[in-house]
């Protein structure tokens, strides 16, 4: 369940970021930073979450830990996604992208290599079928003068 209090801060952030359009990157930025830094936001965070202590305390910091984990369950139930999990999923998709494209390489390769060992298969088959042709022909052409040999002699 989110706090109240969280909504009553973004409602106010709202209000003031409609007059000043800049503070949506200084919000970012202040809790990429921790809650430290951009002392309007901050100020407006203590008085919001009724934080009287530093920005460095354990008050502050134990409400500013509550605040981020609400503003991760409102981009979790819109259709926003904050920066922090987008740069991480595409750093797992440009992973996944150069796997992927390394993967089509060695199966490129893998096939081109089936493609050579079939042919040079195909080679030796034609190689041994000739060789095999030519000791017939060469078997027959010596037997043919072996008999006619022997016919010769005979006739003589």
């Amino acid at each position: 369940m989110m706090d109240s209090r969280f909504f009553e801060f973004l409602g106010n952030y709202f209000l003031h970021t409609a007059q000043y359009q800049k503070q949506a990157e200084a919000l970012q930025s202040w809790i990429d930073q921790g809650g430290s830094g951009f002392e309007e936001i901050a100020d407006l965070f203590k008085e919001t979450y009724g934080v009287k202590a530093d920005v460095s305390s354990d008050a502050f910091m134990s409400a500013f830990q509550k605040f981020q984990e609400n503003y991760m369950e409102l981009f979790s139930i819109s259709p926003m996604v904050a920066n922090e999990k987008y740069t991480e999923l595409k750093k797992k998709y440009d992973e996944l992208k150069k796997e992927c494209e390394d993967q089509k390489k060695i199966i490129e390769t893998l096939t081109s290599l089936s493609n050579l060992k079939e042919t040079v298969q195909e080679n030796m088959n034609q190689g041994i079928d000739q060789v095999m042709k030519n000791q017939k022909e060469l078997f027959k052409h010596m037997m043919g003068g072996f008999y006619s040999g022997k016919n010769d002699s005979k006739e003589k």
